[in-house]
């Protein structure tokens, strides 16, 4: 059900790469429903006595739980974050040399890390869902600037990043930090 919050998300990446009609608005809508309508009819045909409403309860969870997690994860999470930002400053700050085409990728890919971070928010007990599609557009929006950038300082953002990851799988398998 979560995943269906990214439709309109999916529309707005329509505009942004000018591919917006009529058409693929109803192929999106009917592809989206097509699923949905297999899943029901075959759930009416086992047991004709379903209760449909029950499909389409979305629990939603605005109540952040801090304490569940480990000062490793808090500074994990507030370390990654602060990359992702200067990577997106960086990005900004070369996207007069790259192509229309490249611009409008990462305006979709940041748009995109931002929806699934607030889906991530509003859905906490799903939040398991989105981490894979997070990562994919964390992984695509850093590599940007450190790959075209050739300071010093997005090397050192590297490492910093690289020894983050590492002190953060140590600090998973050692009893000790936990």
């Amino acid at each position: 059900n979560q995943l269906a919050f990214l439709i309109p998300v999916c529309w707005i990446g329509f505009v942004i790469f000018q591919s917006f009609s009529l058409r693929t608005f109803l192929a999106s809508v009917f592809g989206a429903l097509t699923p949905w309508i297999l899943f029901l009819s075959a759930s009416y045909l086992i047991n004709p006595d379903v209760n449909f409403y029950q499909f389409f309860i979305v629990n939603l969870n605005f109540q952040s739980n801090f304490s569940a997690f480990s000062i490793a994860e808090i500074v994990y999470s507030a370390g990654i974050s602060v990359i992702m930002i200067i990577s997106i400053f960086g990005m900004n700050s070369i996207s007069n040399s790259d192509a229309i085409i490249t611009r409008n990728i990462l305006n979709f890919l940041v748009l995109l890390l931002i929806s699934l971070s607030g889906l991530s928010f509003i859905f906490q007990n799903q939040f398991i869902l989105f981490l894979p599609f997070i990562a994919l557009v964390y992984a695509l929006l850093i590599s940007h600037p450190l790959t075209l950038k050739q300071s010093n300082f997005y090397g050192i953002l590297f490492v910093v990043f690289s020894v983050l990851n590492l002190a953060f799988i140590i600090s998973k398998y050692i009893p000790i930090l936990k």
